[in-house]
């Protein structure tokens, strides 16, 4: 839940063209504070969330709404940083990493269903 409120948080604030300084600023509380809650390394009191919510002009249930987006995003983060290590890569290359991905799934599910 930490992650998912401090992605939200960092959502909103590049939505809105904002720096974590200017956040911060309004929300009272240090720029390290707001990017240790951004990266989800440290819990948010519901008075500092409330705050930070303020000065991102947004309610605080829009943190909690749209989880589905969230994920979305990661996945599609995960996609593009695949598509940027293998782009300038030969295809031959590309096809075999491709098959050994493929095995590696079959064999990461396996460990995971044996757990």
């Amino acid at each position: 839940m930490i992650e998912l409120v401090g992605q939200r948080i960092q959502k909103f604030r590049t939505q809105k063209k904002l720096k974590q300084e200017k956040v911060a600023e309004l929300a009272d509380i240090t720029t390290k504070h707001l990017g240790e809650i951004e990266r989800a390394e440290t819990s948010v009191s519901l008075e500092i969330l409330e705050r930070i919510c303020n000065a991102l002009e947004i309610s605080p249930a829009q943190l909690f709404t749209d989880y589905e987006d969230v994920k979305q995003e990661k996945n599609t983060q995960i996609l593009l940083s695949l598509k940027d290590l293998l782009e300038n890569k030969p295809i031959d290359l590309q096809k075999d990493l491709l098959q050994i991905m493929k095995v590696l799934i079959k064999i990461l599910e396996g460990f995971r269903l044996r757990r």
